[in-house]
């Protein structure tokens, strides 16, 4: 896993990511590794920090991403 992963605060005991676009400190509790980010929606892999692709298709909008 790339050093993506910063503390913040004094909180030793939870990781944060950097939003790719924004850089908001953005944590996860549980769920799967696709995030949005609540300051600028972007959609991004919380594992390796890279953007999704927004792919429009038949069914609506798929988000395409392999880390």
């Amino acid at each position: 896993i790339p050093c993506l992963f910063k503390q913040f605060g004094t909180v030793s005991d939870i990781e944060f990511i950097v939003c790719p676009t924004c850089e908001s400190f953005i944590n996860k509790d549980d769920g799967c590794d696709h995030m949005v980010c609540s300051r600028c929606l972007t959609h991004f892999c919380y594992q390796c920090g890279k953007k999704y692709d927004m792919i429009f298709n038949l069914h609506g909008l798929e988000f395409k991403h392999r880390c």
